[in-house]
This record gives structure tokens, sequence and C-alpha cells, in this order.
């Protein structure tokens, strides 16, 4: 006579486990927060592509490109956040306004037109310029905060001289990421 066992086994436990888990842990957080990274992931991903764009778009067609934020009218502005769009563009000159004779390469919908968005250059530039070999003399951050200004989903996206973009970390584990100094970053602004 075969013998039956009352229970579960190891195997099943955990699975039921894992599924308690998993469920608790859905249920528990809020979707607004779900919400929140995914804008912030999107929106981060939007400026990277077009600021790889760029550089890659100099080094190929072996002169200045330019990337700036554009109002109605397609003149850069200082504005990052409300602006209507970002245009990338080339700039032989380098001066960073697009003229009748530059080719717009690209431009795309602001991603994040409710959002905090701002770009600080040196040279106090609004725009940002890559030469032939990828590289710009005038390294910055692009500085994003939510529309709900949560410091938590506060990024910076730094470009270094040689042109390449880097996102910031949260270096100390806080919930909160640092800028490139090591400051926490602040929606404030």
């Amino acid at each position: 006579m075969p013998r039956h066992s009352e229970g579960l086994t190891l195997t099943e436990l955990l699975l039921a486990l894992a599924i308690a888990c998993t469920i608790m842990l859905t249920a528990g957080a809020p979707a607004g927060q779900w919400l929140g990274r995914s804008q912030t992931t999107a929106a981060l991903t939007h400026y990277l592509g077009l600021l790889q764009f760029a550089r890659t778009s100099a080094v190929l067609h072996g002169g200045r490109v330019s990337l700036c934020a554009v109002d109605a009218g397609e003149v850069c502005t200082n504005d990052w956040g409300s602006a209507s769009a970002l245009m990338v563009f080339e700039d032989p000159n380098g001066n960073g306004r697009r003229e009748a004779s530059e080719a717009i390469l690209r431009k795309q919908e602001n991603p994040s037109p409710q959002s905090r968005v701002r770009w600080r250059a040196s040279l106090a530039r609004r725009h940002l310029t890559f030469g032939v070999l990828g590289n710009t003399w005038q390294n910055g951050s692009l500085y994003y905060c939510p529309e709900n200004g949560d410091v938590r989903l506060a990024r910076t996206l730094t470009v270094n001289h040689g042109g390449r973009p880097y996102l910031s970390a949260d270096s100390d584990g806080d919930g909160i990421h640092e800028d490139r100094r090591g400051h926490p970053l602040d929606c404030s602004w």
C-alpha cells in the first residue's frame, strides 16, 4: 500500500513563499513611485541618446555639431525644462546658434516638459558643441528633477572634456544621487 504524506514538499513551500513575497512587494510599492522611476528613466535615456548622437555626428561629419534646447521658433534657449524640443545641428562656426545654412541633424520633442531640467556648462553656454574628435571644450551637466520634486528621482548627466556622458550615482546608498563633486542632488532650484 503506497504511503501518502500530508503537507507540502520543500520545493512547493519555497515556490509558494516566492509568489507571496512578489505579491506583497508589488502591492506595497505605490504606483506613483513606479511611474516616477519609469518617467525618469525614459527622460534620461532620451537625453543620453541625443548627447551620443551629437557626439557621433561630429565625428562622422568631420565638423562641429551642437546640441541645444529650442523654443517654438527653433532658437536655442537657456530654459531646457520648458523648451519645445531639443535640436542637434551642424555648427561649423561653433557659436551654438543655428543659422539658415546649418543643417538640422535631429530635432526631437522635449521628453519631460513638466519636469525641471537645466543645463549648466563651463563658460555659461546654453548649448553643447562637439568637435571632430567627439570632444568638447565646455564640459557640463544636465540636471533633471521630476515634476513633483522628489529628490530620490533627481539625476545628472555629466559630459566630460572627452565628450563622454556619464550618469550620476548614489554612492553612499542613501537613495539620493550625488553630483560630480559628491554633493547630494537637490531639486529646490
